[in-house]
């Protein structure tokens, strides 16, 4: 039982790193694409300082990958939702800044909590193992 725990224990650590691995080569694949075409005046470059919250994204995507169908997801969902609220606020999509955004913030922390309780409530805690043996 120890044997199999342990084994299951560190296939996860695995597609964890992997996943991580994975977002940052796209993060600085995605970096130096942009400034590439900056330096050939193809496209401006836009302030790093606006599109940070993408970096957020990805790491909330890793983890919806990594724990996809057990109640952690929700993690990824709350990393997602905050970035998403980062990139609206820093472009001023639908007139929103921070000063009149920031109620949206207790809505993603609602909806990561209710994900993770619906998936608890499923038995969804070791589903994804179950299911495909990842």
């Amino acid at each position: 039982m120890t044997d199999t725990s342990t084994a299951e224990r560190t296939a996860r650590e695995q597609r964890a790193s992997r996943a991580t691995t994975l977002w940052f080569g796209l993060v600085l694949v995605g970096f130096g694409l942009l400034m590439t075409l900056n330096q050939f005046d193809i496209a401006p470059a836009i302030g790093i300082g606006r599109i940070w919250p993408v970096a957020v994204i990805g790491a909330g995507a890793a983890k919806m990958y990594e724990s996809w169908g057990t109640p952690s997801a929700g993690s990824g969902v709350g990393l997602i939702m905050t970035g998403v609220w980062f990139l609206f606020v820093n472009f001023r999509i639908f007139g929103l800044s921070y000063h009149n955004a920031w109620p949206l913030l207790i809505v993603g922390v609602g909806v990561s909590i209710m994900w993770r309780a619906l998936l608890e409530e499923r038995g969804g805690r070791n589903r994804r193992e179950d299911v495909d043996g990842r």
